[in-house]
C-alpha cells in the first residue's frame, strides 16, 4: 500500500504566527483516498504528496518506497 505525507497547521498563540509541522503517514491506494480518509477521520490533516524513500540518521540505511512491492 502506498503511504502519503500529510502536515498541519497550528496558530501560536502568543504571537499568532501560524506554524506548519508533518503529520502521520497515511495508508492508501491514492493521494485523493487517503485525503478523503484524512477529512473523514483525521479533518487537521491535509495530504501533501506520496513518501516515496526514508533515511535512517543513524545508519544511513534508505528503504525506497517507490521501488518496493506496493500491492
Amino acid at each position: 500500500m502506498r503511504k502519503w505525507v500529510t502536515q498541519f497547521q497550528v496558530t501560536e498563540y502568543t504571537t499568532g504566527e501560524t506554524k506548519t509541522y508533518m503529520g502521520e503517514y497515511i495508508e492508501a491506494p491514492s493521494f485523493n483516498l487517503a485525503q478523503q480518509y484524512c477529512n473523514k477521520h483525521k479533518p487537521y490533516l491535509k495530504v501533501i504528496g506520496e513518501l516515496v524513500a526514508e533515511i535512517d540518521l543513524e545508519t544511513g540505511n534508505r528503504t525506497d518506497y517507490d521501488k518496493a512491492n506496493l500491492n
